[in-house]
């Protein structure tokens, strides 16, 4: 259980024994993936695992998204973890969106006005475009000066 006690949260276990050794200035429940978000100084955010392992870098904010967590560095840059803690994307994007789409996750990826597709379960690039990006139950669809779209294994299907 998670308890705020004299300005600071703790993690105690069924029998109202301290289960982590250590306090924070803020904090999550665990989740169903067995982690939790915690802070020490409440400016900068890492993971933690049941047994209050650190299993993550420190963020300016991290943000669970799905199975998926969102993290923000101190540039306003973006990346994604998985929920083991493994960084799939480093901290150098401008945006990124996660979206389940017929039981997979994908991100659409902002960087430098340019977007990107990436299938986060199967740690690949998809599509990449100078123009915006929308992801649709059965295709990837890019507008601009022109509107393309494309199926999830990047094959153009028309332009118009």
């Amino acid at each position: 259980y998670l308890l705020y006690v004299d300005n600071v949260y703790e993690y105690y276990n069924l029998e109202g024994k301290k289960a982590i050794d250590k306090s924070y200035k803020s904090a999550s429940s665990f989740g169903e993936n067995g982690l939790a978000k915690v802070s020490d100084d409440g400016k900068t955010f890492y993971l933690i695992n049941t047994k209050g392992k650190k299993i993550t870098d420190e963020y300016d904010y991290i943000y669970l998204e799905n199975t998926y967590y969102k993290v923000k560095n101190s540039k306003d840059k973006y990346g994604v973890v998985d929920k083991k803690g493994k960084e799939l994307l480093s901290t150098s994007y401008d945006s990124i969106n996660i979206k389940l789409i017929r039981d997979k996750y994908y991100a659409v990826l902002t960087k430098n006005d340019k977007y990107e597709v990436y299938d986060l379960e199967d740690k690949k690039s998809i599509i990449t475009s100078k123009d915006s990006v929308t992801l649709n139950d059965h295709y990837i669809k890019t507008s601009g000066s022109k509107t393309s779209y494309y199926t999830y294994d990047a094959k153009k299907i028309f332009s118009e």
